[in-house]
């Protein structure tokens, strides 16, 4: 019962807040094509994204060698996640979504949210987790990062709420996006500094 008030005062927040007051609308805000990379300066190191091909509107982003699958579709972009439980030290799959990253086009006091309500059946017991996901896009702005000067980005904050197994988790990132290029900045765990982007398939 008190997880699933936590979860209606959350969505009851979200709704509440949705008033787009600035329509700008803008470029595409995460390009995905074959061949492009990113360099981020995270702490004392660099961390490299790339996009390494596509099929069928499935792109594989590789993170530091880790593969990201993400998709657009429905205005939206989205990216699939394995949603687990830790039990006995062992990571129990409940199921893979395809979650919601950003929704377009962007608008300032735009926000939206999901909620999934997952269970399994594990060795006689059921384990179940709830997930609450809310973004809002805050204000656009410019920034100054080591890649240069972006002008019209868009700062948005994202949380993520987790109730699993009788505990409880949240996790808040602030994220910038710029035109033509994708994630600039981010903070949170790992805060991200855009120091480099490139096109290498371009002509």
């Amino acid at each position: 019962m008190v997880r699933l008030m936590w979860i209606l005062f959350i969505l009851g927040l979200v709704s509440g807040c949705s008033n787009p007051v600035s329509p700008i609308i803008g470029s595409n805000y995460f390009p995905l094509q074959d061949g492009e990379e990113w360099t981020y300066k995270r702490g004392n190191y660099e961390e490299v994204f790339s996009v390494m091909s596509n099929s069928e509107n499935i792109f594989i982003l590789l993170d530091e060698g880790k593969e990201r699958y993400l998709t657009k579709e429905d205005m939206a972009l989205k990216e699939r996640f394995e949603e687990s439980v830790v039990m006995n030290g062992e990571k129990i799959v409940l199921d893979t979504l395809w979650e919601d990253v950003l929704k377009f086009p962007l608008l300032i006091g735009e926000t939206w949210a999901d909620t999934y309500h997952l269970e399994k059946i594990y060795s006689g017991d059921t384990l179940k987790k709830d997930v609450v996901l809310s973004c809002a896009v805050i204000e656009e702005s410019s920034l100054l990062l080591p890649y240069g000067k972006i002008n019209n980005t868009f700062h948005i904050i994202r949380k993520r709420y987790e109730f699993s197994q009788g505990n409880a988790d949240s996790i808040i990132k602030e994220e910038w996006y710029g035109p033509d290029i994708g994630l600039v900045r981010r903070e949170g765990n790992p805060p991200l500094l855009l120091k480099e982007w490139k096109f290498q398939n371009s002509q």
